[in-house]
């Protein structure tokens, strides 16, 4: 009878560990969408910076 305890409290253990590795991944996973997301935003403005200076620059060359 001990054995069959102590198989009940190393299954409710290891239901508790998967819970807590579930709540880690799941924030985990929110905060990668976060940064990604936020890094996109500054690819987005970097590129679209560029892109006005490369058109000045074509006007400054076309002017010439």
């Amino acid at each position: 009878m001990a054995e069959h305890g102590n198989t009940e409290v190393r299954v409710k253990y290891l239901e508790q560990l998967t819970k807590q590795l579930t709540d880690q991944v799941r924030v985990m996973k929110q905060l990668v969408t976060t940064e990604v997301s936020d890094l996109k935003t500054v690819m987005q403005l970097q590129v679209a910076e560029v892109k006005q200076i490369v058109m000045h620059q074509d006007r400054i060359y076309q002017d010439r």
